[in-house]
């Protein structure tokens, strides 16, 4: 093992927890447009209510119970098409949380490997300086009269 070795695995924490970072950026947006969509349906459904609420005219013709008509179902056209474009960005939203698990996963296995990597050189100098430090003590009892 050498700290070369340390140091490249430090590199790759580093550009792991970066890919995270942007990762958790793509989330955030992604939270952001569910929950404008979400405030859309709502102003459709509210105003849709509305439409189907208001009182009718004692008079009116035909034409206008069409128009009105009309205009109820394209308010409904307009939820139907808001819900499916909320199931879209949810499901992106999920992609994204499914790859932000997987990227923090990753960056928790690699900063394991990177620190274990570390303990292991210490572990190997710490055996160096004492087999150095037996052999300076065998010489020397050696030498001594």
């Amino acid at each position: 093992m050498s700290r070369e070795r340390v140091r490249r695995m430090g590199r790759i924490v580093e550009i792991r927890a970066g890919m995270v970072d942007r990762i958790e950026v793509d989330l955030a947006n992604h939270m952001r447009r569910t929950a404008e969509a979400v405030a859309l349906i709502a102003t459709a459904r509210e105003t849709f209510q509305a439409a189907v609420s208001a009182p009718s005219a004692s008079r009116c013709s035909s034409a206008d119970m069409v128009e009105a008509h009309e205009y109820r179902l394209g308010l409904r056209r307009r939820i139907e098409t808001l819900e499916a474009q909320e199931r879209k960005v949810r499901a992106e939203e999920e992609t994204c949380r499914q790859a932000l698990r997987a990227a923090k996963s990753d960056l928790k296995k690699f900063e394991t490997l990177r620190d274990r990597i570390g303990q292991t050189l210490a572990a190997d100098e710490q055996t160096a300086e004492r087999k150095a430090n037996d052999e300076f003590a065998a010489r020397m009892t050696r030498t001594t009269p």
